[in-house]
């Protein structure tokens, strides 16, 4: 299990990686990366339900703040917080691992591990692409940069795990 201060400095290095380098990127504003979730996702099982809401409410008012993006991130996020003990239960996630470890490629496996990135990722990307169109007119680009969008944001999120599970030890 990592602690306190470990998920402190995991808070502060996705929310600076999400504001200094993935907000710069963009490929004519159709896909956008977005790891700043990944906080979120590496969280303990365990972590209580009010605790939950509470870390993802600070992490999207954290970056809306420094975006500019009024709140699409916090409603995506807690969205996303909202619906992660379902999304952990449906893809047998928390069957492998301790309740005090986090859901990384080393404790579930890979296979699991992207399963269950792949749809905490998809809930946020939804949730986001579709506040930020407050529209369902334009669905197939809505539904495009949604797909591009979580497809490359697991993929960075699968490697921003990987200094995790090699510190088995510390878990």
């Amino acid at each position: 299990m990592l602690r306190q201060s470990d998920y402190i400095i995991l808070f502060v290095v996705s929310v600076l990686l999400q504001l200094l380098v993935f907000n710069n990127i963009q490929v004519s504003g159709l896909v956008s990366i977005y790891v700043y979730m990944f906080f979120i996702i590496v969280l303990p099982v365990s972590v209580r339900p009010w605790a939950l809401l509470l870390l993802a409410t600070l992490l999207g008012v954290t970056v809306d703040f420094f975006s500019g993006t009024a709140g699409l991130s916090t409603m995506s996020t807690l969205f996303m917080a909202f619906m992660r003990p379902s999304v952990i239960r449906l893809t047998s996630v928390a069957n492998n691992i301790n309740a005090d470890s986090a859901p990384v490629s080393g404790r579930v496996g890979n296979y699991k591990f992207i399963r269950y990135a792949l749809a905490m990722v998809a809930l946020h990307n939804i949730a986001y692409f579709m506040l930020e169109a407050l529209s369902v007119v334009h669905w197939p680009l809505t539904l495009f940069k949604t797909a591009i969008g979580t497809v490359l944001s697991v993929t960075v999120i699968y490697f921003c795990q990987l200094p995790l599970v090699r510190q088995k030890d510390r878990f």
